[in-house]
């Protein structure tokens, strides 16, 4: 059965409340009947009519207390009880004497107690109508062939019994027009409900609905992650037109898979398919990847679109469980800047309040006392092992009385909520400032791209760059890759006034994933630093190392430095050095230290020309020995 038509059937579910009230209603006006009829034979002195009556409000009377008091289960039973019974009572009345106005008002009701009570039972409406309409047919069939007995000859006149029937029939057939009316609009309704109108995938709605109880079950969220990018780079309708493209792949991936592909909210997708014993969800996440990735031409541009997975296996069929489980991994995987992050259970599933009041206490502690401090690791050049700038790492004071610092990664995000945001990131500008003004040499800065937004923060950098270069070093701002899909043109005009102060401009943690390259052309950078992840993997993997290779000389194309962060032994560090990457960073030379121990960066070692390099610093004093 199709999502929609499970929708729909929960619908006519829903309906048999309708059907309960109109029932009481109906069977509520049917008790006046007998009795007002009663009333005028009474009038009139036809007592033949009372002992039809009297048998017509009783049988209404017990009809009217059951579809009160029965249950929704037990009242479907006396739905079909009246279908087969009403027919035959208005059968029976056209032969009791006096009883005309019973019957041609049980005969004009008909059609409309048969298009509601008859619509959801499991015998179909026309056979229901057809069985009303052959008891109709012998009722007036005697009074055709001229039978005394029938009520309907010796009550009307044929023009009176023809009037009537044709009533019956022009009543059929407006219930019959109005109930196909209802079932158009129904249907046009679940269409637009269950269908997304821009890629034609099903919505959220089904989705939820097709979530398995019944066995484990991959859920995942699909998001197209350079959508912003796209809408901003080239409009609305290109980027939309990207939604329809992806839709179509994931579509593809689905029939692949034997899966099931949604259209969710604003660029994210969503994504279910049965795991088989023994089938991994990260596995099949890593399979959608894969099967997603590649160019696409659109509107005669090649574009690269992104995609980041977040996903959770369903065992117990509780959808909205599941959805905010599948929610939660893609938000990890932005953080983390990963491309699959699987829902991995927390027992406590959320920091406690007092271990999230101790971090906002150590926050605020930092703030106020200004104890914050910058670690600083070195960045070296691969081909003079010489250090060429050090990168400027936030640290938090832990316990006041001993020396424990802590990595700002879970302090940062609290600060964003909190407001500190601000306040630390000046801090950082600030005192890595003063470190590229001194005989320390070049230094690096992480930043977000939102304190491009700020009039007081882009001064400052000016100014400090200013005084930098006068002492012969350089200042870097690293953003990281994925902020530049929120590069608005306020933003880039920023960044081009300090690349034109002199400041130098790198992209953070290139490569997570499936990046858009076309960055590297579209936005003003000056050094890409290879992610981690990347550079690991390399080491290992022949394809990436390929891969690796021609972005380096894509990015000595393009006037670009590049950078291979997470280096860890002499012989990763020598792969990179034959592959072309100008520096490496990592724990092979140090991890990061306090200010007070870091070396000095030569004054030549960074330079930004297609050159790169024009003289050799082998005896450079400022060489690094690697910390113990």
């Amino acid at each position: 059965m199709s999502e929609s038509a499970k929708w729909y059937e929960e619908i006519k579910r829903d309906s048999v409340l309708y059907c309960r009230r109109f029932l009481n209603f109906f069977l509520g006006l049917g008790l006046l009947v007998p009795v007002s009829v009663g009333i005028e034979a009474h009038r009139l002195g036809e007592s033949d009519a009372f002992v039809p009556l009297a048998i017509l409000f009783i049988v209404v009377l017990v009809s009217f207390l059951a579809s009160i008091f029965l249950s929704d289960r037990r009242i479907e039973y006396l739905y079909t009880l009246i279908l087969v019974l009403y027919p035959l009572i208005y059968l029976l009345m056209t032969f009791f004497p006096e009883s005309h106005q019973t019957y041609v008002i049980l005969l004009l009701c008909m059609p409309f107690v048969f298009d509601v009570l008859a619509n959801n039972r499991r015998i179909s409406l026309w056979k229901w109508k057809s069985y009303a309409f052959l008891i109709v047919f012998i009722a007036a069939l005697p009074a055709v062939t001229g039978n005394a007995a029938s009520r309907w000859k010796t009550d009307f006149n044929s023009g009176g019994f023809y009037t009537i029937h044709a009533s019956f029939l022009m009543l059929c057939l407006i219930s019959g027009i109005i109930q196909r009316h209802t079932r158009q609009n129904m249907g046009k309704m679940t269409s637009f409900i269950m269908t997304d109108g821009v890629t034609g995938l099903p919505s959220i709605v089904a989705y939820r609905e097709s979530v398995l109880p019944s066995q484990p079950t991959l859920v995942a969220i699909v998001r197209l992650d350079n959508f912003s990018e796209l809408s901003a780079l080239f409009g609305y309708s290109f980027a939309e037109n990207a939604l329809k493209l992806a839709a179509n792949r994931l579509s593809e991936v689905r029939l692949k898979l034997d899966g099931s592909a949604f259209r969710l909210r604003n660029n994210d997708f969503g994504f279910l398919k049965p795991l088989a014993e023994g089938e991994l969800a990260e596995e099949t996440a890593k399979t959608i990847l894969q099967l997603l990735a590649g160019p696409y031409v659109l509107q005669e541009k090649t574009v690269e679109l992104n995609y980041r997975i977040g996903c959770t296996v369903n065992l117990g069929g509780d959808t909205e469980k599941a959805l905010n489980e599948a929610s939660d991994a893609l938000q990890k995987a932005k953080e983390l800047g990963l491309d699959i992050q699987v829902h991995e259970e927390d027992p406590g599933h959320a920091l406690s309040a007092e271990a999230a009041m101790a971090d906002l206490v150590i926050l605020s502690r930092n703030v106020t006392n200004k104890t914050l401090c910058l670690f600083y690791q070195p960045v070296i050049s691969l081909a003079t092992g010489n250090i060429a700038w050090n990168e400027a790492l936030l640290r938090f004071r832990g316990n006041e009385n001993e020396g424990e610092y802590l990595e700002p990664a879970r302090l940062m995000k609290l600060a964003n909520t909190t407001g500190h945001w601000t306040a630390i990131e000046d801090f950082v500008v600030e005192s890595a400032l003063v470190h590229a003004s001194s005989p320390a040499g070049s230094v690096s800065i992480n930043v977000g791209l939102r304190d491009f937004d700020r009039s007081a923060f882009l001064e400052k950098i000016e100014a400090g760059v200013q005084k930098a270069n006068e002492h012969g070093s350089h200042v870097i701002l690293e953003v990281l890759e994925g902020d530049f899909g929120r590069a608005n043109e306020k933003r880039l005009e920023a960044i081009q006034a300090l690349r034109s102060a002199g400041c130098l401009i790198a992209i953070d943690d290139f490569g997570i994933g499936y990046s858009n390259y076309s960055r590297l052309i579209s936005f003003p950078v000056d050094i890409v630093k290879f992610d981690r992840s990347l550079v690991q993997t390399a080491s290992s993997s022949d394809d990436v190392a390929i891969l690796m290779e021609k972005l380096t000389n894509f990015c000595a194309d393009n006037g670009a430095l590049t950078v291979a962060e997470g280096i860890e032994t002499e012989e990763c560090a020598e792969f990179f050095s034959l592959m072309g990457v100008d520096f490496g960073q990592g724990f092979f030379w140090s991890k990061p230290i306090p200010e007070i121990q870091a070396l000095p960066a030569g004054a030549n070692d960074l330079r930004i020309t297609k050159e790169l390099f024009l003289e050799r610093h082998s005896g450079n004093p400022h060489t690094l020995r690697r910390y113990p």
